[in-house]
């Protein structure tokens, strides 16, 4: 079951700005080898983290408007959201644990639903 879930420039912020969870938005291109490698490992950390933690994806060539506004260059580039605000950014893929530690210290970890 694929729990990462494709957004567009209309969907944006409804699906970022408003949640009460971070959002994690992975802009890729279909193209990308790199951009396609992450999708396993970023399924996994939604799966484990469902309650506190949103993971989204944006094609940059389907998509131009979000990917302008935030300066989004080159594929993949990672940006995590906390109450619609930018905390975090990061291009290219990182190891499970440089992820973790990224995005851990904005998630609440103790609330449980």
């Amino acid at each position: 079951m694929t729990i990462v879930r494709e957004i567009t420039d209309s969907t944006f912020d409804p699906q970022v700005c408003k949640p009460d969870i971070p959002v994690l938005v992975h802009f890729h291109a279909s193209w990308s080898a790199a951009s396609n490698a992450a999708m396993p490992l970023l399924e996994q950390i939604a799966q484990e983290y469902p309650y506190h933690l949103r993971v989204v994806r944006m094609d940059i060539d389907r998509n131009n408007i979000i990917p302008y506004e935030y300066r989004v260059c080159r594929v993949p580039t990672f940006i995590l959201f906390v109450n619609g605000q930018e905390v975090e950014r990061w291009t290219g893929n990182a190891s499970r644990d440089e992820i973790l530690a990224k995005i851990t210290p904005h998630m609440r970890l103790d609330a449980v639903p």
